[in-house]
């Protein structure tokens, strides 16, 4: 087979996939990461979370600290009903926190929720 006919065949290919999935309904999912990816609601520790309770932190963390929920990808980590994923800036590096230790700000930006 040449190079043209290769080609040929794989453009028909891809057009009859193309074809099908319309039929079928399926769309192709068109990503916003701007508003996938911002940091969510702005959180406040309402009490401590020790690594006793939380072996995975680095360090004990004080009532009062802010940290915002986290919307990025986790890359297939285990999400459990009472934590919740969250981070410094609502960027990278992301931690989970018990939800019954945070409570929302007040002043989170409009957006956010």
């Amino acid at each position: 087979m040449s190079l043209g006919t290769i080609v040929v065949v794989v453009i028909v290919g891809l057009a009859a996939l193309f074809a099908v999935s319309r039929m079928l309904g399926v769309e192709v999912h068109r990503r916003e990461p701007e508003r996938e990816f911002a940091p969510g609601k702005r959180l406040e520790l309402v009490r401590n979370i020790t690594r006793r309770e939380c072996p995975w932190l680095r360090r004990d963390m004080p009532a009062g600290t802010i940290v915002f929920e986290y919307r990025g990808p986790t890359y297939g980590l285990k999400e459990y009903e009472e934590l919740i994923f969250v981070s410094h800036d609502g960027g990278t590096p992301f931690f989970q926190l018990p939800l019954d230790g945070l409570v929302q700000t007040d002043d989170s930006p409009p957006g956010r929720d």
